[in-house]
């Protein structure tokens, strides 16, 4: 699982420590799942009660599953710790984030390429056939 780790521009306070440095990690499909729960509300409409979902919610709770570690310390973190984040600090995550997740659309990009070239994808116990003898 990829991880970055970053200088903070404004060092966190959290508790009695302060921390320089924040570390995070790609997104796992677990994360996602949590996260969408998580952002979901029942709402009172005329139809009855519907769930909806907020996109800022899900980025704040994908967010705060990302920060694995503030310097050296693993670290779960709440609302309460990300508010504690300067917006510029907010920002470089941000592009953090985007990096990452980048690179993991690359590669699951290049795994798509690859199966649709006939090349075989996942490795040597694969179960992809180039080129299947003719049984006729």
């Amino acid at each position: 699982m990829a991880e970055m780790t970053i200088k903070l521009q404004h060092p966190v306070k959290v508790g009695d420590m302060t921390y320089e440095t924040v570390t995070i990690r790609e997104l796992t499909p677990g994360d996602l799942i949590e996260a969408g729960l998580e952002a979901e509300r029942p709402v009172l409409t005329e139809q009855g009660y519907e769930l909806l979902s907020s996109p800022t919610l899900m980025g704040v709770n994908c967010l705060m599953r990302q920060i694995v570690k503030l310097d050296d310390t693993d670290i779960t973190v709440n609302r309460k710790i990300l508010d504690q984040f300067d917006i510029d600090d907010y920002e470089q995550m941000m592009q953090v984030i985007n990096a990452l997740d980048s690179a993991l659309e690359g590669e699951l990009q290049k795994r798509g390429e690859s199966a649709a070239s006939g090349e075989q994808a996942g490795g040597p116990d694969a179960d992809v056939r180039k080129g299947a003898p003719d049984t006729d």
